[in-house]
C-alpha cells in the first residue's frame, strides 16, 4: 500500500484528510481486534510512545504535528512488518 501520501501530501488537503481517516479507521478495528480502546498516537512528538481511547485527540496530533518519520508499515496499528531479507545466522562461518 502505498504510503507516501503520509509525508508528501499537504495536511490541510481533503486528500489527505481522507487518507488520515482510512488510517484511524485501521487503528479503530486493530483495537477492537486487540479488545482495547488504547490507541498509539503516531504523530512526531508522541512516536507510538503514548497511547490515547480517542481518535480526535490522535487526528488532531496528525493534523497538527505530522506523522513520525518512516512509519510506513503500521506495526503499531496492526499490521506486520515483513520478515527480513538479510538473515544475520547465515554469515556466521562455522568453525573448522
Amino acid at each position: 500500500m502505498d504510503r507516501i501520501w503520509m509525508y508528501k501530501a499537504r495536511r490541510t488537503d481533503a486528500y489527505f484528510r481522507r487518507e488520515l481517516n482510512k488510517f484511524i479507521q485501521a487503528s479503530e478495528k486493530h483495537a477492537r481486534n486487540e479488545k482495547t480502546r488504547w490507541i498509539s498516537c503516531p504523530c512526531k512528538t508522541c512516536k507510538n510512545l503514548r497511547i490515547f481511547n480517542d481518535t480526535t485527540t490522535i487526528r488532531s496530533h496528525v493534523l497538527v504535528g505530522s506523522f513520525v518519520g518512516d512509519y510506513m508499515i503500521w506495526t503499531y496499528h496492526g499490521e506486520n512488518a515483513p520478515p527480513p531479507t538479510d538473515n544475520p545466522l547465515d554469515k556466521i562461518i562455522p568453525e573448522v
